[in-house]
């Protein structure tokens, strides 16, 4: 099985792959991002107590009921939560 995340040229910062079951669509993750998802960081941690986790391409799969739709509005809510609390750190 291939490697649960990759790295992005030289920052080495590691990306964490989702895909949704029963679907094309996917998300990718820095550990950054994984770390503020209590529940993404624990299945990644316990990758290997499951068999069903990851796919041959080294995906963590998601299934119902986490969809594509709603995780896409709580990551985006958590990113601009991030951002404003880095923003707001800077004042």
């Amino acid at each position: 099985m291939t490697n649960a995340f990759e790295t992005i040229d030289l920052n080495l910062e590691p990306i964490y792959k989702f895909r949704f079951d029963n679907s094309e669509k996917h998300v990718h993750l820095t550990q950054q991002q994984l770390d503020l998802i209590p529940y993404l960081s624990a299945t990644v941690t316990n990758k290997d107590d499951f068999s069903s986790i990851q796919n041959q391409h080294g995906e963590h799969i998601l299934k119902p009921p986490i969809y594509y739709t709603s995780f896409m509005a709580i990551l985006h809510s958590i990113r601009l939560s991030s951002l404003l609390l880095t923003v707001g750190s800077d004042m």
